[in-house]
C-alpha cells in the first residue's frame, strides 16, 4: 500500500504503475546511497530512473542528470532538477560521458545501454564505482 500526496497530477493509470517502478528502483539502489557519493543518472525526468534520481538525492548522493536534447528540453531540465539532480547534461549519452574526466563518477545509471555507452560509462567510473 503507498500513499500519494494529494492533490496530485497523476492519472490513476501512472498512480497504480508507482509500486512496480518503485520496487525497482529500490532494489537497483540497494547498498549503493552515500553522502559524498557522485551519481550520473540517464534520463531522470521519467520512469524508474526519475525514482532512481529522487532516492539518491534524499540519501545525499551528489546526482548529475544527463537528457538529451530536443523539443521537450526545458520541461525535462525542470522534471530533473524538480527530482533532486544538481546538474544537467545534455547530449546522446555516449557522447557526453566521452567528453567527462575519467575516475569522475561513484554511479552511472543508464537504462538505454549500448557498447559505446557503456564503455564510456566504465571510463567516468571511479575504482570500485558501479
Amino acid at each position: 500500500m503507498a500513499r500519494t500526496p494529494f492533490p496530485t497530477q497523476l492519472t490513476l493509470e501512472q498512480l497504480s504503475l508507482l509500486p512496480l517502478q518503485g520496487l525497482q528502483s529500490i532494489r537497483a539502489l540497494r547498498g549503493k546511497l552515500g553522502r559524498q557519493y557522485r551519481a550520473l543518472v540517464c534520463d531522470p525526468h521519467r520512469g524508474v530512473t526519475a525514482l532512481m534520481c529522487q532516492e539518491l538525492s534524499r540519501s545525499g548522493t551528489h546526482v548529475t542528470a544527463l537528457i538529451s536534447g530536443g523539443d521537450d528540453h526545458h520541461n525535462a531540465q525542470s522534471f530533473c532538477m524538480l527530482h533532486g539532480a544538481k546538474g544537467v547534461l545534455t547530449g546522446r549519452p555516449a557522447a557526453v560521458m566521452n567528453q567527462l574526466e575519467d575516475n569522475t563518477f561513484d554511479l552511472v545509471i543508464d537504462t538505454q545501454g549500448g557498447q559505446v555507452a557503456y564503455d564510456a560509462a566504465k571510463r567516468i567510473l571511479k575504482d570500485g564505482g558501479r
